[in-house]
């Protein structure tokens, strides 16, 4: 395994804040290419989704501990792809958003990072989900894909994290200036 990064340049444009004016369930209807995955943390747990034909498939209700989604109840949430990413996060009663497109707008570099996920057994779960269990604690999720998993064989569930560098134009300073949830999936053990 291999702990260097690799610097690539990618055209992106960035939203600035705006108020999230909609019900989030009337704005998350609307939302849909180039979209794929959606993360919600709530206070009461994390909601896992994916875009199907049919709309936005929720891990809501799948195990006792998966929350349901309530827009009173929701901290933060993000619509993800390979291209771009929309971020919803509360303030005080209100929500905001931005998003992040590749493809056009200012040159980046960037740099992807992959997280593991915890879980080491899978079982499957309705609408193509899989729920993933780690530890002598409980602790479950229920992820948005499929994975046939013997027991303890691993981690087999990443995420992927984008993350843009801004450069200081008299320094030459690096920074990360915003960073995005990019992709959700299956992986086979290294």
């Amino acid at each position: 395994m291999s702990w260097q990064v690799t610097i690539q340049k990618v055209q992106t444009e960035m939203t600035t804040a705006k108020k999230l004016t909609l019900p989030v369930v009337d704005w998350l209807a609307k939302q849909g290419s180039p979209y794929r995955w959606l993360l919600a943390h709530t206070f009461d747990g994390i909601i896992w989704g994916r875009l199907d034909v049919g709309g936005w498939q929720l891990s809501s209700g799948m195990l006792p501990s998966s929350p349901q989604f309530i827009q009173a109840e929701l901290l933060e949430l993000r619509l993800f792809g390979a291209t771009s990413e929309a971020y919803v996060w509360r303030d005080g009663a209100d929500l905001y958003y931005r998003t992040i497109l590749d493809g056009s707008g200012v040159s980046y570099d960037y740099y992807d990072e992959t997280y593991i996920l915890w879980g080491t057994s899978s079982k499957p779960a309705k609408n193509d989900f899989t729920i993933l269990s780690d530890g002598a604690q409980g602790l479950r999720h229920a992820v948005p894909f499929k994975i046939n998993m013997p027991e303890g064989n691993g981690r087999p569930a990443r995420l992927i994290m984008r993350h843009y560098i801004e450069r200081h134009k008299e320094t030459g300073l690096a920074r990360i200036k915003m960073s995005r949830l990019q992709a959700l999936q299956p992986t086979e053990e290294e």
